[in-house]
């Protein structure tokens, strides 16, 4: 094998191969008529082009989540890429949550093997979107249900898991703080716009969810990755409980 390769390949061509398209039959909907691809699909595209002794896919349950008054079952994806001499290449890592209930009476949760199970394919999916694997129809399947003249994210909405290294506080009809992302460790402004706060009173007072999540504290929920003015961000568009 040539010193590099990845199953015989470019690092380049096998990156392109992953992002291929897969065929219409392979996508499915959700109950929200939303487009997905199916974590065997995504197994086998991994297994085809990166070749199955070239990757490694470390899957580890991170704990129960509450979020909010609610619960999340929370899993952590690490996906490795290596070269045909067993270097790694490429290290990509994501979380997952599956809402999960809490018995009231013993306090114990219910149907916790299923809402793990469900948190890791979640993980995983979102790891393999890092690497751009069908994202490309993902993003037109939610494109052609958005409204004419809707700007696209640039990012797709995932979940996040961070910890806050500095108070709220409050800016342009925004709350912001610095946070680390504690899947990969990086730093970030996180931001939550005031459309959102909305979506936070439901659960709590937003003036006590200010007060509550400081430095230090943890967060899960959903949102999207961007930059503004030089600045990396991890911006809030919902909790990471689904009614």
């Amino acid at each position: 094998m040539m010193k590099g390769t990845v199953n015989g390949k470019s690092l380049d061509q096998v990156l392109s191969e992953l992002k291929a398209p897969f065929p219409e039959e392979e996508l499915k909907k959700n109950e929200k008529n939303e487009t997905y691809i199916p974590v065997e699909s995504l197994e086998e595209r991994l297994n085809s082009v990166v070749g199955v002794l070239n990757y490694d896919n470390l899957v580890t349950y991170e704990g129960i989540q509450e979020v909010l008054g609610r619960f999340v079952a929370v899993a952590k994806t690490v996906l490795i890429i290596y070269d045909d001499e067993r270097n790694a290449l490429i290290r990509k890592s994501a979380l997952g949550g599956s809402n999960i209930i809490v018995l009231k009476d013993t306090g114990k949760p219910s149907g916790l093997k299923t809402g793990i199970a469900a948190a890791q394919s979640e993980s995983f999916k979102n790891a393999c979107k890092l690497l751009q694997i069908g994202i490309s129809q993902i993003r037109s399947g939610k494109q052609r249900r958005g409204q004419n003249g809707n700007k696209q994210r640039k990012e797709e909405k995932n979940l996040y898991k961070i910890r806050f290294a500095s108070s709220l506080s409050a800016g342009n009809k925004c709350y912001k703080a610095d946070c680390v992302d504690i899947a990969t460790e990086e730093k970030f402004l996180f931001v939550i716009f005031s459309g959102q706060y909305s979506k936070i009173e439901k659960y709590i007072e937003f003036s006590k969810f200010v007060r509550t999540y400081r430095e230090g504290k943890e967060l899960a929920f959903y949102g999207h990755r961007d930059e503004f003015h030089g600045q990396r961000r991890i911006v809030f568009e919902e909790p990471s409980v689904r009614e």
